[in-house]
């Protein structure tokens, strides 16, 4: 193996030998019989190594020219082991480094000699980067690029066929990269190139990332559908749950559903009650939401669930708004009994303001 590694380094000697030479006596002609001359020599040499030997050890030695910026060098590797020759430990080519670095000249180079643009990374634990391995895992050149802000490279990877949705192995896309980011800039640029809009709108939400949300939603993205299933809600029940007021007036605004519901017919003014949140219940109520909606199970309305959770002011504002004080839930009960049981026994009447549903 140690003869294996010092044959090796043996062509990366030779091209630059050569390229120095002519560096220093200015004579450019000769760098392209440089290249010739070291992959002639690269190929003689691998051929006397066994092949399970020298596959490795020929990709890190591409992947290093990469590293040093030497387009000479990776130019002299190409032919040798492939432009999308992969790191054997993470599965990366050198575009996918590349465009994690925003490195346009290489990434250049290597998209003129075919390079692919849409190689996920290996799916592995080992890996020690910033960025941990449930997100890098199955993740794209684009994903790379988009993940460090590389709005350039991005555009250069989607003129060259990039897929705008593609996703690592969580299932999250270049979009919800820039959402992380609250990058609006890179953003539109996946959206003008067809990125799907609809799921990102929930980590724009999560992340606070107003700026890149008022981008999407200039989109029309489907805002009344439930996100992985009817538990986790719609984009409107999200925006309640992490409790982002702007967030809230924003999908209303573009034409989000007040009553939208989830699991067991729960609607977000159901949960903003349940979290007593005044400002909230005011602008569901002015958009329209409905004040006597019942659950499924219980056939509780938000009076209910304030109710429960011993919100008082809450309930005095939804009675103000209209909401029925007599109305009665399944076992009989109005609000003013579950008040009553639920300051006695606020254990067994307390209810989750981010789920507010009984069994799920």
């Amino acid at each position: 193996m140690e003869a294996a590694s010092a044959l090796s380094e043996f062509p990366r000697l030779v091209i630059r030998v050569i390229l120095d030479y002519c560096d220093s006596h200015k004579n450019y002609i000769w760098h392209e019989y440089a290249a010739a001359v070291a992959s002639a020599y690269a190929r003689e040499l691998f051929s006397h190594l066994p092949l399970e030997e020298t596959i490795p050890i020929q990709i890190n030695a591409f992947l290093q020219a990469f590293k040093n910026g030497k387009i000479e060098e990776i130019e002299l590797w190409i032919p040798i082991v492939g432009v999308d020759a992969r790191d054997p430990r993470t599965g990366r080519s050198a575009l996918s480094f590349a465009a994690e670095d925003g490195n346009i000249l290489v990434a250049k180079t290597l998209l003129e000699n075919h390079a692919l643009v849409n190689m996920r990374q290996y799916s592995q634990s080992g890996n020690k980067g910033k960025i941990g391995p449930e997100r890098a895992s199955g993740r794209t050149e684009l994903g790379w690029a988009v993940g460090q802000g590389h709005t350039e490279m991005a555009e250069l990877l989607l003129r060259h066929g990039a897929h705008p949705d593609s996703k690592n192995s969580m299932g999250h896309t270049a979009l919800h990269y820039a959402c992380m980011h609250n990058n609006r800039r890179i953003a539109r640029v996946l959206l003008d190139n067809g990125a799907d809009s609809w799921r990102p709108v929930h980590e724009a939400i999560f992340q606070s990332s107003l700026e890149t949300l008022r981008v999407i939603l200039e989109y029309q993205p489907l805002l009344d559908v439930n996100i992985n299933g009817a538990d986790r809600g719609a984009s409107l029940h999200f925006a309640v749950k992490i409790r982002s007021l702007e967030a809230v007036k924003l999908l209303l605004r573009h034409g989000a559903t007040p009553d939208i519901r989830m699991t067991e017919d729960i609607t977000p003014l159901h949960m903003a009650a349940a979290g007593g949140w005044i400002e909230v219940i005011r602008v569901l109520v002015e958009a329209g939401s409905s004040l006597n909606t019942k659950d499924l199970l219980l056939l509780e309305t938000p009076l209910h669930k304030a109710a429960r959770n011993r919100q008082s002011e809450a309930c005095r504002v939804l009675i103000k708004y209209g909401s029925s004080p007599q109305e009665q839930k399944i076992d009989g009960k109005d609000y003013e009994t579950i008040l009553e049981l639920a300051h006695q026994y606020p254990e067994d009447w307390g209810v989750d303001p981010n789920r507010v549903a009984y069994l799920s």
